[in-house]
């Protein structure tokens, strides 16, 4: 939604091996000052991991290139509405959620997603919970603050055992 009321430009990219692989070579720091130089940073998520930051000047590349028009779609006019729940209840909500997720297999998803090849950093772009309990299957924290550290509430009723 965010992307059409706000025209984001979403080009089909495709991977670019060779420019990953050179790009590879370079630390994080060089990455993110290239991707600033070559255009402005609106949000950090672009340089949150060296894989982001490669495929973000892989686009940019890509872009300038190609000479990928931006201003593709006329503005939207929207209205947005929301539902809002008082902290109370979203952090109940969220236990909740978090304790049937648990419940029903979610360590056992992160330990196959893990066995397949997904690295840590891949892990976290699937949201807190893929986040915490993948930080718990490699040992780096126990039941508890993988539990807590999601919710930011008290998941006690989570079974994080196995």
């Amino acid at each position: 939604i965010d992307a059409i009321v706000r025209n984001y430009a979403l080009p089909p990219v495709p991977p670019d091996d060779q420019l990953r692989e050179e790009l590879e070579q370079k630390s994080q720091e060089e990455l993110s000052a290239l991707l600033s130089s070559l255009k402005p940073l609106h949000n950090s998520t672009d340089i949150d991991t060296k894989k982001r930051t490669i495929r973000a000047i892989e686009i940019e590349y890509y872009c300038r290139k190609n000479n990928y028009d931006t201003d593709e779609y006329p503005p939207v006019n929207n209205i947005c509405f929301e539902v809002r729940f008082d902290r109370e209840t979203r952090r109940r909500r969220i236990s909740e959620r978090l304790a049937q997720r648990l419940n029903h297999g979610l360590v056992e998803e992160v330990e196959t997603l893990i066995q397949n090849g997904l690295t840590f950093d891949d892990l976290m772009f699937y949201g807190l919970e893929y986040k915490y309990v993948g930080l718990y299957v490699f040992g780096k924290i126990n039941r508890q603050p993988a539990a807590s550290q999601n919710n930011k509430n008290n998941a006690d009723d989570a079974d994080f055992h196995r």
